[in-house]
């Protein structure tokens, strides 16, 4: 057997410096993009299903004079260097490489996994189920075997070597299989291919990738596994991948990162038994779960995820458990209420867990609502096809990427399905206790700051309100009554349904009210949302209506499919006979009619006039009023709202 270095000539091909997009995409948060990353891999080839796949990552040092074909490796660093020497980046790279290697020792990590199938396709030449191909030398190839894999885009091995001061990687595995084998990989930049070339500076130079392997394989890989760590022998019994990160480049407390992003992305795997890690002696386990999430291990800004997960994932008289049914196949809901003592735990959001259990991306169904949930999607069409649509993070579904465009339509149609259900049944499930006063909108927000020259409340009027039955969206950005249109989300992941409400220059009935103006006073200068009563140019009514003043109006989506709204409002006035104006703000901002089918208060029908205007009722100054409403659209849209007296 003969090992050594080999990189590569690029035969006229792309010439490679520092950065590349791969590798970029794990930079901003390393250590938790590369526990994920570790964890996903060895979850996807999961050997005995009755028993958890272990990892385990430790760290150690070991000689630099030990590390296998040093002296070829910093010769063809010290000739990427004179390729680069008038490029002070690139150059700079190679003596920072440089003076590492001119070090007496250097540190380790290796991550090991258990209970694993190991790289399987070791020995074949080809891509054809061959993990250990897909991962050593593939770019943008995944090969996973099995329904379903959490790792698919063929990008994450950067995760790991990107943490090498070396960028230098050595892989071993023994798969289920009976095969053994090893190979180091590294990822510098082009470099002179040899010393003739370095010196004529030719064009015979490398591809900058370079591999430790047996010349005299044809698979290009050792037969035998390489001894990094001399201590470490269960390789030769048990089967599973062994990964060594040469010069690894650990922060101080980069252990707590990956354990923090462990749980918030495997919680699932964690509480199901279906997986267990320990990290320089830090086990974590079903069994020491309840200690951990509950530690100063956890950071504070992921607490509430990670501690509503289990809570969630433990189930217990508080948790409700619903199945939302698609056409593509069904997911599983989990919904829990956080009030009392569980309040400083609430996410207000659903936690989306793909199949094989892990954590892709959070849904946020509203700051004011003191709930957490998890939606776990199984191994059925619907997992698959999102995976299909993930980002190379896996960190959201992204519905353009499906080519189809018939597809894409199909696959937003059942996500926006998904969270409407999750919206209805985290308000059912915060309903099922009535004698829990619950504020899902917020005080802060909903009720006036002052209704009696002081801060707060009138302590007369104070009142408690209960959640609805409807679905709800996060808070959205103000849009300017002049440019109207769909809100935009302030969080990239949210996709709620809650729609625009904008102002309305109208000239029937006065102004259709701005959802935060008032009416101050009479014949002052007018203002968002101002009144101004008379006569109009033109008109032939000398009598107008007025608009009640009101703090803030909600245009709520209780089930978009079937076009259910409700709109809520608290008014600072009372009146007898009052009217619901609602007018749909076209791509100009000009008002046209909304196609409102029907119009209620607490079950009682309210009738259109021959100007669009639904009435009567009565209203409570500072009590809230809520108006259910029907509308023949399945659109998202813009409007403004007021109510008239």
């Amino acid at each position: 057997m003969a090992c050594k270095w080999h990189f590569p000539l690029t035969d006229g091909g792309h010439i490679r410096g520092v950065s590349t997009g791969d590798a970029e995409l794990f930079k901003k948060t390393p250590y938790a993009l590369f526990g994920r990353e570790i964890l996903q891999n060895s979850i996807d080839v999961a050997y005995n299903d009755e028993e958890p796949v272990r990892v385990e990552f430790k760290e150690t040092t070991m000689k630099v004079s030990d590390i296998p074909g040093i002296e070829e490796y910093k010769a063809q660093v010290k000739r990427c260097a004179k390729y680069f020497e008038t490029i002070p980046a690139d150059y700079e790279y190679c003596e920072r490489i440089l003076n590492v290697l001119n070090q007496d020792e250097i540190k380790v990590l290796r991550i090991s996994d258990f209970n694993t199938k190991g790289l399987r396709g070791i020995e074949k030449s080809d891509i054809t189920d061959n993990n250990f191909l897909a991962l050593t030398k593939g770019t943008g190839v995944s090969v996973k075997n099995g329904t379903l894999s959490a790792g698919s885009k063929g990008v994450g091995k950067n995760a790991t070597i990107n943490l090498s001061s070396l960028t230098m990687v050595f892989y071993s595995t023994y798969t289920c299989d009976g095969y053994k084998g090893s190979l180091g990989v590294t990822e510098l930049i082009t470099g002179f291919a040899d010393e003739e070339a370095a010196k004529n500076r030719t064009t015979k130079i490398t591809q900058g990738s370079g591999y430790y392997q047996d010349e005299d394989n044809e698979l290009g890989y050792s037969k035998n596994l390489v001894n990094i760590e001399k201590s470490f022998t269960k390789r030769e019994t048990e089967y599973g991948t062994d990964i060594f990160i040469i010069g690894f480049d650990g922060e101080e407390g980069w252990e707590k990162e990956v354990i923090n992003s462990a749980l918030d992305s495997f919680m699932a795997s964690f509480v199901r038994g279906k997986l267990e890690m320990t990290i320089n002696g830090i086990v974590i386990s079903r069994s020491k779960l309840e200690d951990i999430v509950y530690s100063d291990i956890i950071e504070d800004k992921n607490k509430p995820l990670i501690v509503s997960q289990y809570k969630l994932l433990m189930g217990g008289d508080k948790v409700s458990v619903y199945d939302i049914d698609t056409d593509l196949g069904s997911a599983t809901l989990f919904v829990m209420p956080m009030i009392n003592e569980d309040e400083q735990y609430a996410t207000h959001c659903c936690t989306m867990i793909r199949y094989p259990l892990m954590r892709i991306k959070n849904y946020d169904f509203g700051k004011n609502i003191p709930a957490s949930a998890i939606c776990i999607i199984g191994d059925n069409k619907l997992g698959k096809t999102l995976l299909s649509i993930e980002n190379p993070q896996h960190k959201d579904w992204e519905p353009r990427r499906l080519k189809n465009k018939a597809a894409e339509k199909d696959i937003k149609l059942i996500l926006n399905q998904i969270y409407d259900e999750i919206n209805q049944k985290v308000l059912e499930c915060l309903n099922l206790d009535q004698n829990d006063p619950i504020d899902p909108f917020g005080a802060d927000e909903f009720l006036p700051e002052d209704l009696s020259g002081g801060n707060g409340l009138n302590k007369g009027n104070e009142q408690k309100y209960k959640s609805e039955k409807t679905t709800f969206s996060k808070k959205k950005k103000v849009v300017s009554p002049t440019k109207p249109g769909l809100i935009e989300s302030q969080d990239e992941t949210d996709v709620g349904l809650m729609p625009d409400i904008g102002g309305i220059d109208d000239s029937v009935d006065g102004n259709v009210m701005h959802p935060t103006g008032h009416n101050d006073t009479q014949g002052g200068q007018s203002h968002a949302g101002a009144e101004q009563g008379g006569e109009k140019d033109g008109e032939s009514e000398i009598f107008k209506r007025s608009k009640l003043k009101v703090v803030k109006f909600y245009l709520i989506c209780v089930n978009k499919k079937f076009g259910l709204y409700k709109v809520n409002f608290i008014p600072l006035e009372s009146q007898e006979k009052c009217y619901l104006k609602i007018a749909l703000l076209d791509d100009s901002g000009s008002p046209v009619e909304l196609p409102i089918e029907s119009a209620s208060i607490n079950g009682v029908d309210l009738v259109k006039d021959s100007k669009g205007l639904f009435g009567t009722f009565s209203v409570t100054a500072n009590v809230k009023t809520s108006i259910d409403i029907k509308i023949n659209t399945y659109k998202n849209f813009g409007s403004g709202v007021s109510v008239l007296w």
